[in-house]
């Protein structure tokens, strides 16, 4: 016979399988952290791996945002208030366009001076 196999008798059979997969004794033991999700660069493959629901964005200067896009961008975004938003914090949501316009940061350097 090959050393293949390792022939068991029945008690150490069910021995084995009593065990179970995850308390074998020398399998390591998986663990897995959560990541905070990357946020820079500032670009669309960033954004597009971020998180992201459906609401209303929640920076200060979207609409100042919203006014500089040119008209055919304008006109898609008017008729959904809604839209794709990041959670940046608890309760602060960024859109696309102020993300990749970094609009957050502008107002954390206004409100810390």
């Amino acid at each position: 016979m090959s050393d293949l196999f390792e022939v068991l008798d029945e008690d150490e059979f069910k021995r084995e399988q009593a065990l179970g997969a995850s308390e074998v004794p020398d399998a390591p033991k998986r663990t897995r952290s959560k990541r905070e999700p990357k946020t820079e660069p500032r670009n669309f493959t960033t954004w597009y791996g971020l998180p992201t629901v459906y609401e209303l964005c929640s920076m200060d200067r979207h609409a100042e945002v919203q006014d500089s896009l040119n008209e055919e961008e304008k006109a898609y975004r008017q008729r959904l208030p809604q839209m794709m938003v990041y959670e940046l914090h608890p309760g602060i949501f960024i859109c696309r366009d102020c993300f990749l316009q970094e609009v957050d940061k502008e107002d954390e350097a206004t409100h810390s001076a």
